[in-house]
């Protein structure tokens, strides 16, 4: 017979712990397989990992750090009938049933602070942005109050030691107000997004594509509302260990499902349909005035109603631009070619030419400020040159 504490993977009808590692680990790998996916996307497009990049790799570590808390309870006796267990082992397992409360606490509020800072990234320069970022301190300080309140819910007494005489809150009633909030944020998270897309000169098509990645977040609210109700089923239990067996399933499932929905706007499919509109992925960054600078920190989507020359309806002229270097790799091999002056080793100059759209209504209309709507056309001319050429031309001008 083994001895107490060593564990298999067997299900039976005294001991059912082993689901809740087969569910956690297969949802964990699913997970690393999406941030990785993620990442991927992110360095072929763009080579430098935004801030939202960083978050959601933070609560992929956490989630994993919470399998692994939530397996050492299973293989303590979480999910087998109390009675055969010492108290010395459900002391344990109810001490790596609290850290990984703790890991999942932390995963979905990093998961959703990814999404908020990768929606910031993608909207225009100077809408929506206040909103963000006070939704971006309200996850963060709901994060730590979670966290706070959690952990001292039994004062300064341990909560996992079975028994105990210290006074603890009803954590039942914790959870159940944590589950609204989740619920809210997540709502917000399908709609805000939508709202912000529908507002863009896409096609329709295209915006039903990106509020449908966004949207996907209902299979995580199912998640959240479906652990809160297998919650309520445990309160009160006379065998607890054994009774939250779906609980735990069911909040592996939502902290995985958080970081891998966070996972989907990063993905090339997304980033396709969205580029005519919510995304800036064909040069590295637009900054003022019209130059495309290398250094890609943000997707920059600003206002395009803007009047670019302020003498009046017509008129038009040649802006040149930032001139770029590059290396050449074969970039005119194969059937598609990659005209980005970025990526060239000769020496491009580049002009941009504007045109403001002849159009009987005033330009000063601000009942429809919220709208970004296309008012100029913008021609591009790329002047190529070999850097030895060059050096030619201008050593024979000089004589």
């Amino acid at each position: 017979m083994a001895p107490d504490g060593v564990r298999h993977t067997v299900v039976t009808p005294d001991d059912h712990g082993p689901i809740i590692q087969i569910v956690a680990w297969f949802a964990m790998v699913v997970m690393i397989l999406a941030t990785t996916l993620r990442l991927s996307v992110r360095y072929l497009t763009s080579h430098i990992p935004g801030i939202d990049d960083a978050i959601v790799v933070g609560s992929m570590l956490v989630n994993i750090a919470g399998v692994i808390a939530i397996s050492l309870a299973v293989t303590q006796g979480l999910g087998k009938r109390e009675s055969k267990l010492s108290e010395q082992q459900v002391s344990r397992a109810g001490q790596d049933v609290f850290v990984s409360s703790i890991m999942y606490i932390l995963a979905v509020s990093l998961a959703k602070i990814s999404t908020l800072s990768f929606i910031e990234r993608v909207v225009p320069a100077n809408k929506y942005r206040r909103e963000i970022k006070g939704s971006l301190v309200f996850l963060l300080a709901w994060m730590v109050i979670s966290i706070i309140v959690y952990g001292c819910q039994c004062g300064s007494s341990a909560p996992w030691k079975p028994h105990s005489e210290a006074k603890c809150f009803n954590i039942v009633a914790f959870w159940s107000a944590a589950t609204g909030i989740d619920v809210l944020t997540d709502i917000c998270l399908i709609f805000v997004p939508g709202w912000i897309v529908w507002d863009l000169h896409m096609n329709k098509t295209q915006k039903r594509i990106v509020f449908g990645v966004f949207a996907s977040r209902g299979v995580v609210i199912a998640a959240c509302i479906l652990r809160a109700t297998y919650l309520k089923d445990i309160d009160g239990s006379g065998d607890p260990m054994f009774d939250s067996v779906p609980y735990h399933v069911a909040t592996q499932c939502h902290a995985m499902l958080n970081t891998i929905i966070t996972c989907l706007p990063g993905f090339k499919p997304f980033m396709d349909r969205a580029n005519t509109g919510l995304l800036s992925i064909s040069f590295k960054s637009r900054l003022a005035g019209g130059v495309y600078d290398k250094t890609f920190t943000e997707y920059a989507m600003t206002s395009l109603r803007r009047v670019v020359h302020p003498h009046g309806i017509g008129n038009s002229g040649a802006r040149p631009l930032k001139s770029v270097k590059g290396s050449l790799q074969n970039k005119f091999a194969g059937a598609q070619r990659s005209f980005r002056p970025d990526e060239y080793s000769q020496h491009a100059d580049v002009f941009s030419e504007s045109r403001i759209l002849n159009d009987s209504r005033s330009q000063t209309e601000e009942d429809r400020s919220d709208r970004l709507i296309i008012r100029y056309t913008t021609d591009w001319t790329v002047r190529v040159q070999d850097e030895g050429a060059r050096s030619n031309s201008d050593a024979t001008s000089s004589r």
